[in-house]
């Protein structure tokens, strides 16, 4: 196994074995390691990106804090893949990586909690990640993602592939939600009923520039202020039957108009 070095500024994957451990350790490269998660502890020098494959069993959540992720100022992009385990096992492990403020990126792969970590819904902790990515989610619950709505400098999100998920965001609030957000990509969520779970009473995706959907049947924009008109992206959707555009001030089209336009696609 390679050696842990305290000052190690780069580390590609860290490969945490708990019991029962399937994992074949990857070959060619020296950019990786592989051990207990306190192995972590002290590399509070790493910088750019640290991806964490989880596999086994575990039996606390402080296992998972072992790895000190809060210590780590200079690490601006966090990969957490896990492998195996139980719900429970990945729910502890996912509620101790809690990562330093400074991030800026996190992509969180194969979870199969059913619940969210408490530190995604501080929304002051987690202020500057610029970057969410979350694949595979394997929870059969009926879950929100948190309150990824308020985090005041999210410009890409990408949720596909979750087969459970009914809403992004679960509360309301007065305050402007996905302020910054310009990319949003969600595709593969059959029981997706919308974005929120009760109304919303605040101006919503101010600063959208792209959105990727898939299998969209009917779509509902409204109160939205800086529409001008048609988005460009709405030509993307191909399964989309039904377009409803109201209270829009500063439209230049009717609603009619871009029905009509639409379904002439």
């Amino acid at each position: 196994m390679p050696s842990v070095r305290i000052g190690l500024e780069r580390l590609d994957l860290f490969i945490a074995k708990g019991p029962s451990s399937s994992w074949t350790i990857p070959s060619g490269s020296d950019d990786y390691e592989v051990g207990g998660l306190a192995n972590l502890n002290r590399l509070n020098n790493l910088k750019g990106w640290l991806r964490i494959k989880v596999d086994g069993k575990w039996s606390s959540e402080s296992e998972a804090r072992a790895t000190n992720l809060q210590g780590k100022e200079k690490l601006m992009r966090l990969e957490i893949e896990f492998i195996r385990g139980s719900s429970r096992d990945n729910e502890m492990m996912l509620e101790g990586f809690q990562p330093n403020a400074n991030l800026r990126y996190l992509r969180i792969h194969g979870y199969k909690g059913e619940r969210i970590p408490s530190w995604i819904h501080d929304r002051d902790y987690p202020s500057n990640l610029r970057q969410i990515w979350i694949r595979h989610w394997k929870t059969r619950a009926r879950i929100c993602l948190g309150s990824f709505g308020r985090l005041p400098h999210l410009q890409f999100l990408d949720i596909p592939h979750l087969p459970d998920l009914e809403y992004i965001e679960s509360t309301t609030t007065a305050t402007p939600l996905f302020p910054s957000l310009e990319y949003l990509t969600v595709h593969s969520l059959p029981k997706l009923k919308g974005c929120f779970s009760r109304g919303v009473g605040a101006t919503t995706f101010a600063r959208l520039k792209r959105l990727e959907l898939s299998s969209l049947a009917s779509l509902l924009i409204w109160d939205y202020n800086l529409l001008k008109g048609t988005p460009e992206w709405i030509e993307t959707l191909a399964s989309l039957k039904e377009l409803d555009i109201d209270d829009c001030p500063q439209l230049t089209s009717s609603p009619e108009q871009m029905t009509v336009q639409l379904l002439r696609l």
